[in-house]
């Protein structure tokens, strides 16, 4: 209804709205990011598009019906509907999540960088590709290190075997591609000692790998107690 209204109108109205989602779209995959198009939740704000041309179909389709009664009480049973609607699929959602490979894996993260909060020397850093639930779990002295690279300056365009090499962090925190073997990571990375729980590859320094892997029987201890719906205490 969005897309036949702003048709009819020429979509004067909407011009402002697909100018920002073409912007930003364009701005964000010409930043020199080759990978960016592969990141769809970075895409995120095209979807606010998509929400005000669904409004705009809404409004101009209840604003053709005839009777004022029912354009009154219409938009107040819409949103009704919608909240629930929206309650009960979030609700589903986060059930369903909790059991998937997903919810293991970052708390798989969280077990790991716990692990390494007891053990890493001061100011050390880990480097991972997916850094939100490692920085949450870390304590305040680790630096996380972006691994892909999307927190980083877009003057840092080093690859990951270069970054690594370069920056020398205490430990790597890695999920294996689909298809990826172990030891397509553990050839390249040669400095480093890799083990890897719940199919994700953790990796330490060859200088202090041996005095830390000495401790890997507490992760399934820890992994028992992490709660992804709590604050880390440090």
């Amino acid at each position: 209804a969005g897309i036949y209204f702003a048709v009819k109108k020429k979509i004067e109205e909407l011009w402002p709205i697909a100018a920002f989602a073409m912007l930003y779209a364009t701005a964000f995959t010409l930043t020199g990011k080759a990978y960016a198009a592969l990141f769809t939740w970075y895409f995120l704000p095209p979807t606010i598009a998509v929400y005000l041309l669904c409004g705009f179909g809404l409004v101009q389709s209840i604003e053709s019906i005839k009777s004022r009664f029912v354009r009154r009480i219409l938009p107040l049973l819409l949103l009704v509907l919608w909240v629930a609607a929206t309650v009960d699929y979030d609700h589903r959602k986060m059930e369903s999540y909790r059991a998937t490979t997903y919810a293991r894996r970052e708390k798989t993260y969280a077990t790991i960088t716990t692990w390494f909060d007891a053990h890493l020397p001061k100011n050390s850093t880990i480097c991972s590709g997916e850094i939100g639930t490692i920085r949450f779990f870390a304590r305040p002295d680790i630096s996380v290190l972006d691994w892909v690279g999307l927190t980083r300056p877009l003057s840092d365009k080093r690859l990951p075997v270069n970054l690594v090499r370069e920056e020398k962090p205490e430990a790597i925190i890695y999920w294996p591609l689909e298809n990826q073997k172990f030891e397509d990571i553990s050839k390249i990375y040669k400095n480093y000692s890799f083990g890897n729980m719940n199919g994700i590859m953790v990796g330490l320094r060859n200088d202090i790998a041996d005095s830390i892997l000495v401790h890997s029987s507490e992760l399934p201890a820890i992994y028992e107690t992490i709660s992804m719906n709590r604050e880390p205490k440090f």
